[in-house]
């Protein structure tokens, strides 16, 4: 949706199989105290499983840190699925 897209498809064969759950929500039209109560439970609810291993972040593309101009070029142009992370360190 970065790049402007307003449509769609998402494959459901392998979330139907496995019984999981597709939730999304857009937090710019949302009032800030709702956006903060948001960034809290998640910082409670998710990150521990992040630290833990029972979550697992799906990366799209890895830049290095001197690429970073390219990464937010990536980013603009949308269709991607996964994260943009920019390496700090090799």
């Amino acid at each position: 949706m970065l790049g402007g897209q307003i449509t769609t498809n998402i494959p459901l064969a392998l979330p139907l199989h496995n019984h999981l759950r597709l939730i999304g929500t857009v937090m710019k039209s949302r009032p800030t105290e709702e956006k903060r109560a948001m960034v809290r439970r998640f910082a409670e609810g998710a990150l521990p499983m992040f630290a833990d291993g029972r979550l697992k972040p799906l990366v799209g593309k890895v830049f290095s840190l001197a690429r970073a101009a390219e990464a937010h070029r990536a980013m603009e142009a949308g269709g991607g699925f996964g994260k943009i992370v920019l390496r700090v360190a090799e």
